[in-house]
């Protein structure tokens, strides 16, 4: 998985903050603030490539979405077109702004991933993706009016944010410093198909005599 600029902090502009700027923290410490949310669905599977480990899921709302497994995931193999998948998705993000430190080159991007596989022997696969990713920027220009702020990561990739909560961003100016925190978990399980409903065929009735 990249880990881009994009990726990370396109999503400061999402959530809703439950830490908002206070005068305890640090002097380096411009705001901080933080957002998660959990979301469960079933979906049904419209096509798997178990070489290429990539599954196409119909979502409630009738969209389709393209997932690519983790290959330790098991038993891939074992799932079909009309299976039904329970997804449950959890994301959490943390954000800090800070002013910058002349001594101290920004950070390169870092992550991990972590598989909890539940599969049982021969069955269907279930189990825990986790990813955690931690990205850092320097803060270019925020414009207060139209709330947009433009962001370069360590990695050089400059990227655009439409902050949609100006609250925390009252004291950030140009060479500030912002660090992204990223974690989520998606859990699934494969189900399968539900039965089909017979049809109820008319009843024949005897011809009238």
């Amino acid at each position: 998985m990249r880990l881009s600029s994009q990726t990370l902090l396109l999503t400061l502009a999402l959530g809703t903050p439950v830490l908002a700027d206070t005068s305890t923290s640090p002097a380096t410490t411009i705001a901080a603030y933080a957002v998660a949310g959990t979301e469960t669905v079933t979906a049904t599977v419209q096509a798997i490539n178990p070489k290429t480990r990539h599954a196409t899921l119909r979502l409630p709302d009738g969209k389709k979405q393209t997932f690519a497994v983790d290959p330790k995931v098991k038993n891939l193999d074992k799932v079909k077109r009309g299976d039904q998948v329970v997804v449950q998705y959890k994301g959490a993000m943390e954000v800090e702004l800070t002013t910058p430190d002349p001594t101290r080159p920004l950070p390169l991007p870092t992550g991990a991933i972590a598989v909890d596989d539940h599969t049982a022997e021969g069955g269907k696969p279930e189990g825990v993706v986790a990813r955690t990713m931690t990205l850092t920027g320097t803060v270019e220009s925020y414009d207060p009016e139209s709330k947009v702020a433009v962001i370069t990561g360590s990695d050089g990739e400059t990227v655009k944010v439409n902050v949609q909560h100006p609250e925390n961003w009252t004291r950030v100016k140009a060479g500030d410093i912002v660090t992204a925190r990223f974690s989520e978990a998606l859990a699934i399980a494969v189900q399968p198909p539900p039965p089909r409903i017979p049809k109820h065929e008319p009843a024949l009735t005897a011809p009238a005599r």
